[in-house]
């Protein structure tokens, strides 16, 4: 299991490198980040292609895939990589942030043989797909706990290849029943379906939470699914309704700005999609109990 932690210029490293060591071994991967880029591999070999997830701490990450989508990495958002996706990369210029990335080694992939571990009534896919996510508290924090070792350089394989497998087994988890037991529905492939909708409207969030006009219209059109039923259908399986999911994602992007970033609170309240400070200060203390500014003290 490599670990890499270093604050690398463009020209310092070869990712192509890097990442055909990963594909066979695993690595963890948290530097610093400001301005890098590199083009889409024409040259690319599947056989050093490795799953991996990717999330930053403050910054902006964009991946242009090469169906030419382009998907950002946000504080809220979590990037899964499936293996064999060919992407170029842009990191934001505006200020040094933390990046991490995990990549795992590709006999933990092909370790997933018993999917009823994963979900009683469908069949998982064998790895992770490319999308952006928003893993459970324990799972975010497992992820934050392996990039925090990579950030104190700990050298200990055995660990690390432990707690990669544990995260590789959550996310795979996650990605297969995505509140599918939750919808009411009178066949499993229609729970399915509409949990694979809903996933895209909670996708759709993590990509514009930014922007303070987001609607449940907007996320029902990307679910394609009637404002009424999109509302129910929802709450079913994300366990809050559209709008609420909304301020979650944007309270705990700003915790993470306000924990890691030297924006002043006016500053996070806009890049979280607040149109005004006090908007944003009345949010987190109906969410957290304590003000921004407190919060902020007590993380230094």
């Amino acid at each position: 299991m490599l670990v890499f932690n270093y604050s690398p210029s463009p020209q310092s490293w070869e990712f192509s490198d890097l990442y055909e060591r990963s594909a066979r071994e695993g690595m963890v991967h948290s530097a610093m980040m400001c301005g890098e880029h590199f083009d889409m591999v024409d040259d690319y070999s599947d056989e050093c292609a490795a799953d991996a997830v990717t999330w930053s701490c403050g910054g902006r990450e964009n991946y242009q895939l090469s169906s030419r989508k382009v998907i950002s990495i946000e504080p809220a958002g979590v990037f899964t990589i499936a293996a064999g996706e060919r992407y170029a990369y842009d990191a934001s210029r505006d200020a040094p942030f933390r990046s991490n990335m995990i990549i795992f080694p590709q006999w933990m992939a092909r370790g997933v043989t018993t999917p009823s571990e994963f979900c009683d009534d469908a069949r998982p896919p064998s790895r992770l797909t490319t999308r952006l996510c928003h893993p459970d508290e324990e799972t975010m924090a497992l992820m934050n706990n392996i990039a925090g070792h990579c950030i104190l350089s700990a050298e200990d394989t055995v660990w690390y290849t432990e707690q990669v497998t544990l995260l590789y087994a959550r996310l795979l988890r996650e990605q297969a029943a995505g509140g599918v037991e939750n919808i009411r529905a009178a066949k499993p492939s229609t729970s399915r379906e509409l949990a694979r909708r809903i996933d895209r409207a909670g996708q759709l969030v993590l990509e514009t939470y930014r922007n303070s006009d987001l609607s449940i219209d907007d996320m029902a059109h990307a679910a394609c699914i009637s404002r009424f039923h999109f509302i129910r259908i929802f709450k079913d399986a994300k366990g809050v309704t559209p709008m609420q999911y909304v301020i979650d994602v944007r309270m705990e992007a700003g915790m993470r700005l306000l924990r890691e970033s030297r924006l002043t609170i006016g500053e996070i309240a806009n890049a979280v999609g607040y149109s005004d400070r006090a908007a944003f200060v009345r949010s987190f203390k109906r969410r957290n109990g304590v003000a921004p500014s407190a919060f902020k003290a007590h993380s230094i």
